[in-house]
């Protein structure tokens, strides 16, 4: 039979020629092995994150794990060959701007090199989002959501008031409590991180007298003698309040001790001494 097709049955028939003993064999042709159902996993972020976040690449392997059965109860492998438009697998997106499906590839999620995931390419665009991968010759579906979010930013500060006597030109260092938008805690990265209002610009100027160090420490040098209130912002959120009551800068008035080493001398100039 040339070209059989499926369903088809071929019988195959094998004498021995010496003996005249015979044996029927006969074979039903069955359809090539195809993909007949898809079950998935769920979304996996990126090592070390907990979350996945806008503007995830390929590398960042954000991925989830995919199961392919053939009609005969068969593991297939997913490929790039299998998915997209006029193949085996269509993938539909709920939200392309989150989730483009056309930026979908398969991905060996374990290293044993066998693909096993797709690989998950994100937008700049956080949200919820649904993928639905479509058998198209079975009509099998399954779906699976997940969320997309912003990176994570700063969230709260709150400041402890500083007790300590405050005197111009000394910087005065202000304790605070920060956490990101998910409650994690973390130190200011730049005095720019707020916004500050001071009601006495003369005392403190915001511009230029409040600063944050590589460490997050935050420091306000005041520059004169009186009274403000410093309140720091964050997108339009009060998160708290310094209030500071400044003395003059310090200046030497008295001798209090002499070392031994020290060197003192003495020149006459017109009947005075003069301490140089």
């Amino acid at each position: 039979m040339k070209n059989p097709t499926a369903k088809d049955n071929i019988v195959i028939t094998l004498v021995d020629k010496a003996t005249g003993i015979s044996q029927t064999q006969t074979i039903t042709v069955v359809p090539n092995a195809a993909v007949n159902t898809v079950s998935l996993g769920q979304a996996v972020p990126k090592k070390d994150n907990d979350r996945i976040f806008k503007n995830e690449v390929a590398g960042d392997k954000v991925y989830i794990p995919v199961s392919l059965k053939d009609q005969y109860g068969n593991e297939i492998a997913i490929a790039n060959s299998l998915i997209g438009a006029g193949k085996d697998i269509t993938i539909i997106s709920s939200d392309s701007a989150i989730v483009d499906p056309s930026n979908i590839t398969s991905m060996d999620s374990n290293n044993d090199g066998v693909n096993d995931a797709l690989n998950i390419v994100t937008g700049n665009k956080a949200g919820s989002v649904t993928l639905t991968l479509i058998v198209n010759k079975t009509g099998n579906t399954k779906s699976v959501s997940f969320t997309v979010y912003d990176p994570a930013a700063l969230g709260s500060v709150s400041f402890v008031q500083p007790e300590e006597l405050f005197v111009a030109k000394e910087p005065i260092t202000v304790n605070y409590t920060a956490a990101d938008t998910f409650g994690k805690a973390v130190k200011l990265a730049n005095v720019k991180d707020l916004s500050w209002f001071s009601t006495n610009t003369s005392v403190v100027d915001t511009t230029k007298d409040i600063a944050v160090d590589a460490k997050g420490v935050l420091t306000i040098t005041p520059q004169a003698k009186g009274t403000t209130v410093i309140s720091a912002f964050l997108k339009g959120a009060k998160q708290g309040e310094i209030s500071l009551s400044v003395n003059d800068a310090a200046v030497e008035t008295r001798i209090t001790k002499v070392l031994p080493t020290a060197l003192t001398c003495f020149a006459k100039n017109g009947g005075t001494y003069t301490y140089t």
